[in-house]
C-alpha cells in the first residue's frame, strides 16, 4: 500500500486541474461541468471504479421530481449536453434538470462615474434580472424597516428610477422571516415599480456569491457591496445580463467499488464537483476549497480502495448543483439506486483544503437509537498520530450534500475543514495558490479509520 503521502500527492495533482481556469468553474459556462465529470470518472476508471447500477427494484421504478422546500423542484431529464458523448463516460451518469438564472455576459457598474469591479467590489444576487440603464440612488430610511409597510413602501413608484440601498443589517434584524431557510424572497419578491435594490453590509471583506436562489427572477437586480461603498452616492450606471434557463441539465456521477465481504451494504463518500461558474463574462470563481478539494480527496479514496479492498461496498458520489440548493444530491435521493437503508454511513466531504485544528462537523445517526456516530468519529480521532484539537459537532443544516439524507434518517457526517483559507469562500480568490494541504493525511487517515468502522 501506497503511504498517506503519495496520496497527498495525488490529492495535489487533481485539485490543481479541476481547480484550473480551463474548467470556468465547473458549471454550465462553456460547458466546464462537462469537462470536469470527464476527468473525475476517467480518473474513478482507472482507480477501478465501475458505474453504480440501478439494482432491481430501482430498475422498476419510474424517477420522479424531488420538491425539497424553499428550493426549485428538480425533474428527470435526458442526457441533455451529454447527447452524442462517449458512453463509458454516460454510463457513470444520473441525469436531471432545474431552472436556472445565468449571468455569462455584461457585468459593468459605475457609481458616480467610479468604475466598480464585479465579484470584487460588487456582486449581483443569483435571481437578478438583466438591466441597463443610469439611476438616481437612494438610501432608506432607518424608520421604513418595518415588516408591515417595507414592500408597500418600496413598491409604491417613487423609487421606479432609483436604486434602493438596504442596510444589510437592518434588513436581516428587523424584517423576519416564518422560515430560517429563506430571508430574502419574502421582503424582495413582492417588490414592483423600483429600479433596483443595492444590500450594503457594513463589514470591509470581499463578499461571497451565491446560486442557492437562481430558480427564479425578481422584478428588478439586487446589488452586494461592503462598507467602502459610500454613503452618499448619487447616481449609477448598470449593463447586467442574465438569462433564465428553464430546463438547465443536471448530472450526478455515481461509481462502486464492491465490498470483499458485505457487497449489499454501502459506504458512501459524498463530494460536490460543480461550482458557481462565473458572474459576468470572464469573473471565474475556481473553486478550489469549495469543493475542489473534497473532490480530489475522494478520488484519492477511491485510489486507496483500488489497493485495499473494503469490507463493505463503496460508492463515490459527486453531486451536480449543489451550489443550486442541493438539487443533485436531493434528487439522488429521492431516487436512489438502491435502498437507502442498505447505507451503513455517508461521509460528506466539502471544503478541507483549510489550515488550522478547527474540524467542523455535522452529524445524523439515523434511526438506530443505539448509534454515536460522532463519540465513533471522536474515537478514530484519538487514534491519530497528530489529531485534531478542536472537531466540533454543529447543528445540521443544509449547506450541504449530506442533509437530503440526514432528513431520510440515515446515518451521515459532514466535514469540513476551518482556517485561515475560509476567507476566499466563494469568491474569485478561491484557487489552488490559496489552498491548504496542511491537514490532508492525518483527515485522509481518520476519514479510513472511521469508514471502516461498520462491518
Amino acid at each position: 500500500m501506497k503511504s498517506n503521502a503519495s496520496f497527498k500527492e495525488y490529492y495535489n495533482e487533481v485539485l490543481k486541474e479541476i481547480s484550473s481556469a480551463s474548467y470556468f468553474g465547473r458549471s454550465g459556462y462553456k460547458n466546464g461541468d462537462i469537462k470536469a465529470a470527464k476527468y473525475i470518472i476517467e480518473r474513478l476508471a482507472e482507480n477501478g471504479a465501475k458505474p453504480l447500477r440501478k439494482d432491481a427494484a430501482a430498475m422498476a421504478r419510474e424517477e420522479k421530481a424531488a420538491c425539497p422546500e424553499y428550493k426549485s423542484v428538480v425533474k428527470p431529464y435526458g442526457e441533455g449536453r451529454w447527447s452524442g458523448e462517449d458512453e463509458k463516460y454516460k454510463e457513470y451518469l444520473q441525469h436531471f434538470e432545474y431552472p436556472l438564472n445565468v449571468m455569462r455576459g455584461s457585468m459593468k457598474l459605475s457609481v458616480d462615474g467610479k468604475e466598480y469591479r464585479p465579484a470584487v467590489d460588487f456582486i449581483a444576487k443569483e435571481f437578478s434580472p438583466s438591466c441597463k440603464g443610469d439611476f438616481d440612488i437612494v438610501y432608506l430610511d432607518e424608520s421604513r424597516y418595518v415588516p408591515e409597510t417595507f414592500c408597500s413602501h418600496l413598491s409604491s413608484g417613487e423609487f421606479r428610477n432609483s436604486f434602493v440601498v438596504l442596510d444589510w443589517k437592518l434588513f436581516w434584524e428587523r424584517l423576519p422571516s416564518e422560515s430560517w431557510l429563506e430571508r430574502y424572497f419574502p421582503y424582495l419578491e413582492p417588490l414592483e415599480n423600483i429600479g433596483g435594490i443595492i444590500l450594503k453590509d457594513s463589514k470591509p471583506e470581499q463578499f461571497p456569491y451565491f446560486k442557492a436562489r437562481s430558480y427564479k427572477v425578481l422584478n428588478m437586480p439586487v446589488l452586494v457591496v461592503n462598507s467602502g461603498f459610500p454613503s452618499d452616492a448619487k447616481r449609477l450606471s448598470i449593463d447586467m445580463e442574465s438569462e433564465m434557463i428553464e430546463h438547465k441539465d443536471g448530472h450526478n456521477i455515481l461509481a462502486v467499488i464492491e465490498g470483499a465481504k458485505n457487497p449489499d451494504k454501502y459506504t458512501l463518500f459524498i463530494a460536490h464537483y460543480d461550482h458557481l461558474g462565473v458572474m459576468g463574462e470572464g469573473n471565474i470563481y475556481p473553486g478550489a476549497n469549495d469543493n475542489g478539494s473534497g473532490t480530489a480527496m475522494v478520488l484519492a479514496l477511491s485510489k486507496y480502495y483500488s489497493m485495499n479492498r473494503p469490507d463493505n461496498s463503496v460508492v463515490f458520489f459527486f453531486p451536480d448543483a449543489e451550489e443550486s440548493n442541493l438539487l443533485g444530491s436531493f434528487y439522488y435521493a429521492e431516487n436512489p439506486y438502491f435502498a437507502l437503508d442498505k447505507i451503513a454511513d455517508i461521509i460528506d466531504i466539502d471544503m478541507v483544503a483549510d489550515t488550522g485544528e478547527k474540524l467542523a462537523c455535522q452529524v445524523g445517526n439515523g434511526t438506530s437509537p443505539e448509534r454515536d456516530v460522532f463519540a465513533e468519529f471522536m474515537e478514530c480521532n484519538s487514534r491519530l498520530a497528530s489529531p485534531f484539537k478542536n472537531p466540533v459537532n454543529e447543528k445540521v443544516n443544509d449547506n450541504s450534500d449530506h442533509y437530503p439524507f440526514v432528513l431520510r434518517g440515515i446515518p451521515a457526517i459532514y466535514l469540513e475543514i476551518v482556517g485561515d483559507c475560509y476567507k476566499y469562500y466563494h469568491t474569485p480568490c478561491d484557487g489552488y495558490t490559496n489552498a491548504s494541504d496542511e491537514n490532508f493525511e492525518r483527515l485522509f487517515e481518520l476519514i479510513i479509520l472511521f469508514a471502516g468502522l461498520t462491518k
